[in-house]
């Protein structure tokens, strides 16, 4: 009996030192926001009905207050994604979701071009989605699925965070002082504004064909469909805007594409694909994107109410396939003119000048021409380095890069008598040197 009291009183000290491990290593989250929000959802007698999944394209993109405005006062949004949300995470998310609201009756689940890759497991993103769920059972059920046994130590928070002894003020400081809050709205978060039209340059995607496909990935995505085929919840698969140059660059998007069509067509959901839509570029045009994957303020604004727009055409019976292009090259077909354009620097042997070389991206047929500008000491003094029709680089003498200096160049249409269809701007810092 005596060493029965022992071994009780030593497990309440370790979990004393858990907990208290746990209050001032642990920083404060999104999620004790979203927590805070659904308890007054709940005092109002409101709970969510429409609940979206999935990674940071999700996080940033879709604003629940601006979705529930298009879509009418009988629905109440949360967004329920995390920083890089695995599909599996997504699955057990919505499990410990469903059985705390029972009223949701729609999922609205991100389709992210990289999240299906055969990419290598982050622990502490794991970490992001278990901590949400409440659900001891589930939470059980995602560590013994998912997690490895060497992996177990993470499951403490001491283990977890024993690198965060530095950052121990700060937690408690925030912890203590409720008034401090954290920048999000029923799950979402503003990354920041647009890069602006000149900032988009041109970016790689990267590859996507059946072969880089994560089979645990499709193995969830399969049980996220039963699951919700079980429980009757509406599951529409939405691929959120990318950078339309990325898009039209990309030689396997339509693969992608072509993926998730199929798939939806045989299981007979939903699937949009945002980067498709018809007005793709007054919802979002490139320069309201954060980067190439992410939506910018006011982009986030804009597609959240369209997709509210396309949910509640949708829910009351009506087809929204007019709002889209039938494929991805049925989109590219509808490019025309300049798509884009970027431009690198490259060191001239020896000297100090440097080359801009500029590249483009343009519809078949069209020939580009570029024209070269230089600023130095700030964006309002730019000076024609290089008039259209000389050549596609433009040497700029050494002494320019002796300051901070920024670099544009404008492209069109070989013969255009516009400006320009695309520019982009770059910096580069004099401590940069010539390398």
């Amino acid at each position: 009996m005596r060493n029965f009291k022992k071994i009780v009183l030593m497990v309440a000290v370790l979990l004393g030192m858990e907990l208290l491990a746990e209050f001032l290593l642990v920083p404060v989250t999104y999620q004790r926001s979203l927590d805070r929000e659904l308890e007054a959802l709940e005092k109002q007698g409101t709970s969510p009905n429409v609940v979206i999944l999935g990674d940071s394209t999700v996080v940033y993109g879709l604003a629940p207050l601006r979705m529930e405005e298009a879509m009418g006062t009988d629905v109440c949004v949360v967004n329920a994604g995390t920083s890089s949300q695995t599909v599996w995470g997504s699955y057990y998310y919505l499990k410990d979701l469903r059985r705390e609201y029972p009223e949701i009756k729609y999922v609205v689940l991100g389709v992210d071009y990289w999240a299906y890759a055969d990419i290598e497991k982050s622990i502490k993103k794991e970490l992001l989605v278990l901590d949400r769920v409440k659900n001891p059972f589930i939470k059980g059920e995602y560590v013994l699925e998912i997690f490895r046994p060497e992996e177990y130590p993470y499951l403490l928070k001491s283990y977890a965070f024993r690198n965060g002894i530095a950052n121990i003020g700060e937690n408690v400081k925030e912890k203590l002082l409720p008034q401090k809050t954290q920048f999000v709205t029923r799950g979402h978060r503003s990354i920041g504004p647009g890069m602006g039209e000149e900032r988009v340059g041109m970016q790689q995607i990267g590859q996507f064909d059946m072969e880089s496909i994560n089979p645990r990935a499709v193995q969830y995505l399969d049980r996220i469909y039963e699951f919700c085929k079980k429980e009757n919840i509406k599951l529409y698969l939405v691929s959120m805007p990318l950078t339309s140059t990325a898009v039209y660059e990309s030689a396997s998007y339509e693969a992608f594409w072509q993926y998730f069509r199929e798939y939806a067509d045989r299981k007979q959901v939903t699937f949009w694909d945002m980067n498709i839509l018809k007005d793709r570029y007054e919802v979002i045009p490139d320069g309201m994107m954060a980067d190439i994957g992410h939506a910018g303020d006011p982009g986030y604004v804009n597609i959240s109410r369209k997709l509210g727009e396309l949910l509640k055409t949708d829910m009351e019976g009506e087809s929204v396939e007019e709002e889209f292009y039938p494929s991805v090259q049925a989109w590219e077909n509808s490019q025309t003119g300049i798509i884009g354009c970027d431009f690198y620097t490259e060191a001239v042997d020896g000297t100090k000048n440097r080359r801009i070389q500029a590249e483009s991206l343009q519809s078949e047929g069209v020939i580009p021409e570029y024209e070269f500008w230089i600023s130095v000491g700030g964006e309002d003094n730019w000076v024609k380095m290089q008039e259209y029709g000389k050549g596609d680089s433009c040497v700029i003498p050494g002494y320019y890069f002796e300051k901070d200096v920024w670099m544009k160049i404008c492209c069109r249409k070989k013969g255009s008598a516009v400006l320009y269809e695309k520019s982009c701007v770059k910096m580069r810092e004099a401590a940069m040197g010539n390398e």
